[in-house]
């Protein structure tokens, strides 16, 4: 009683439609004399509830739609390269030349397809159950390097990372997952007659930390800068450069579920500096061993 209140409820208007109202009250004193007296204020948000119904409906069909890609499409697409493979090994002695070309892209292509479903997948569910939590970055850099590990070896790549890595506050997996495409594109668009150079880093200010992942790439030109973090774009043909198209895709949408972005710096023929920035808030402050890593 006499208390602050903020409430959301129905009500039913005389031509029979139901609205949304959203009811706030606060204390508000009365100039130098004592006593306080209720403020009050109460707003229509029927055009926002409607809105959240229906994004709570399409996150709904998108997790069917999930659920397909992962059950009702995979399942066959697995047997059609198992069957391809299995093929290959037990008549390919008598099949010629061709024939044996013919199994191998109908394998590749089932592996292909296999990946940018899994990636689609990936996208679909990325943000679902979202938990902020504490995060020391630096960790997460060294886990995703350590599982980056065999192609990092087997391109040489030369990674230098920041000793200062703070730690952040946001979703550990998500944090992960955009890191480790951040890192694998790095690695990806260095020509192979190049040692990949990366450097991992942090720049913070006031208002946000800017985690950077900078390499000696090909660059892009300034005009694809937003174009590539768009699902299903690519720069470049899958066989000079291989990968789905939705790798950058994921890191913006990891981005923004934080309440930032991802954005590049590039110059073309000498490598590009992607940022991912993450808005500073007030529970920071912890030091790293206390975060999650």
């Amino acid at each position: 009683v006499g208390g602050d209140f903020d409430e959301e409820f129905r009500i039913l208007r005389p031509d029979g439609t139901i609205r949304w109202i959203r009811d706030q009250g606060f204390m508000v004193r009365t100039g130098k004399q004592p006593g306080r007296i209720m403020a009050g204020l109460a707003n229509d948000i029927t055009a926002a509830k409607e809105t959240e119904e229906a994004l709570r409906d399409s996150n709904e069909e998108l997790e069917v739609f999930a659920q397909t890609i992962s059950h009702d499409l995979k399942a066959p697409l697995r047997a059609m390269e198992a069957f391809a493979v299995a093929l290959g090994e037990d008549y390919g002695d008598s099949l010629d030349e061709r024939a044996r070309t013919y199994l191998s892209l109908i394998a590749d292509g089932a592996a292909r397809m296999d990946t940018l479903l899994n990636d689609l997948l990936q996208h679909a569910r990325l943000g679902r159950s979202l938990a902020d939590d504490r995060v020391d970055l630096g960790a997460v850099v060294t886990r995703v390097l350590e599982g980056l590990s065999p192609q990092l070896t087997d391109r040489d790549a030369r990674v230098e990372v920041s000793e200062d890595l703070p730690v952040v506050w946001g979703h550990r997996s998500l944090l992960e997952t955009a890191i480790q495409n951040l890192v694998t594109n790095a690695v990806k668009f260095v020509p192979e007659d190049r040692r990949p150079q990366l450097s991992i880093g942090i720049q913070t200010d006031a208002n946000a930390h800017h985690l950077f992942v900078r390499d000696n790439g090909i660059g892009i030109e300034p005009n694809h800068h937003e174009r590539i973090f768009s699902i299903f774009e690519r720069l470049h043909p899958r066989e000079a450069y291989p990968g789905t198209g939705i790798g950058l895709a994921i890191v913006k949408k990891a981005a923004r579920l934080h309440g930032g972005d991802a954005t590049v710096e590039s110059t073309p023929g000498q490598g590009s500096t992607f940022w991912l920035t993450l808005p500073r808030r007030a529970e920071e402050g912890y030091r790293a061993g206390d975060a999650a890593a």
